[in-house]
């Protein structure tokens, strides 16, 4: 794992070892961070995607470096029909950790761009049928509406908005089948439910109350006085309905259509600015990256001078050994990480361990104590430049047989 405030490589513990910066903290911030992930990935499961999202947004508040929680978010978003929010919740991720699902994804999509075409083309007359929407115009807006299904069948947002459309139009029972179909890829969608509360609910319960009627005692049904009585109480209260409540409902539903008008201006507005913003969180992702990668260098260089600083001064005093060791993890190859004379330095000390295991490897060899010859030998190698190549692959050569 890294430290979250100095970027260094750090094993398991409560302070940076570098920076000295407190992580149990930041570790609860994690923690929390996958306890919201968790529970969004329990819904996800139970199709419950409104709700799943709500917690995966709460997740990378928490931890934007959370990418278990960027790909789910991606694939609830591409399962919904947002394309564009699902590359880019992917695209974070790849950029966070190379190799890892959200690449896939990435690719997946890149491989086919047919798909990607019908699903901008979605989003386009998508776009189309509510401006129809907003100048009054439903009957342009409902066949913009099926187009985009037509292109993209799972995008809840068109779902949504054509449900709304045929409640206007008073056809309750094709906006309910359009609920059915959100409510079957999202149980918890907001939009959908409240539509399917404020109009639909009502009607099934009053279709239940009908059937409960038909069930009635014929015998009462065919009394010819309570027939007169029950027909002037229908016409008395159809009058009263008429009169009293029926503006009054129509009133309520008009007034809570406006409500779910703005309501989807302000998701409209956020789903245009997201869509909008994209290319620049997209740019900020690449700088903040290059930045990390950069600092990563000047850190590493800082580590790489200190390391040989402190190998020059064990190389004067004539420790060899301590000073091979001290370099012996320092990666020589890249140069760009290196401090100006490095390689010069390194090849003089590994010379010199390299002189020192061999010639330590002789003596035992002599002493036929075998075992830690092969070792120094070993080690000689670690450092031999292929100076001793040679000598040392003969000599293990020959242990190997007598221990035969």
């Amino acid at each position: 794992m890294r430290c979250p405030f100095c970027q260094n490589k750090i094993m398991k513990c409560k302070v940076c070892p570098f920076c000295k910066s407190n992580l149990v903290f930041w570790k609860k911030v994690i923690d929390l961070s996958d306890v919201f992930y968790n529970r969004a990935l329990r819904e996800t499961k139970k199709n419950n995607l409104y709700t799943a999202k709500k917690n995966l947004e709460k997740s990378l508040l928490l931890s934007r470096k959370n990418i278990n929680a960027q790909n789910l978010l991606g694939l609830i978003y591409f399962k919904t029909g947002k394309i564009a929010d699902a590359l880019k919740h992917w695209v974070i991720s790849n950029s966070i950790e190379k190799n890892n699902l959200a690449e896939k994804y990435i690719l997946a999509a890149q491989e086919n761009p047919k798909i990607l075409d019908m699903y901008n083309e979605a989003i386009k007359f998508y776009n189309l049928g509510l401006e129809y929407i907003k100048q009054n115009n439903d009957d342009m807006g409902v066949i913009n509406l099926k187009k985009s299904l037509e292109l993209n069948p799972n995008f809840v947002d068109a779902l949504n908005l054509l449900a709304l459309c045929y409640l206007y139009q008073e056809k309750k029972s094709e906006a309910q089948k359009l609920l059915d179909r959100v409510l079957f890829i999202d149980k918890s969608n907001l939009l959908a439910n409240k539509y399917y509360k404020n109009f639909i609910a009502d009607e099934i319960h009053e279709s239940k109350q009908n059937k409960n009627l038909v069930k009635k005692n014929y015998a009462q049904i065919f009394n010819f006085p309570a027939i007169i009585i029950f027909l002037l109480g229908m016409i008395f209260s159809g009058v009263m309905i008429y009169v009293l409540i029926f503006p009054t409902q129509i009133n309520n539903k008009n007034r809570i259509i406006k409500n779910l008008e703005k309501e989807l201006d302000v998701i409209q507005e956020n789903y245009n600015s997201l869509n909008e913003k994209l290319p620049a969180v997209k740019k900020e992702n690449d700088d903040l990256l290059k930045k990390n990668i950069e600092l990563e260098k000047k850190i590493l260089l800082e580590e790489n001078k200190k390391l040989l600083a402190e190998a020059e001064d064990l190389y004067k005093k004539n420790k060899f050994v301590e000073a091979g060791d001290l370099i012996l993890n320092i990666n020589f190859e890249q140069e760009e990480n290196l401090p100006d004379g490095a390689i010069e330095l390194k090849n003089k000390i590994y010379f010199r361990a390299a002189r020192y295991y061999y010639e330590n490897a002789l003596k035992f060899y002599r002493q036929k104590n075998y075992e830690q010859a092969k070792n120094n030998f070993n080690k000689a190698l670690l450092f031999d430049d292929g100076t001793f190549k040679d000598k040392i692959s003969s000599y293990l050569d020959k242990i190997n047989s007598v221990a035969e």
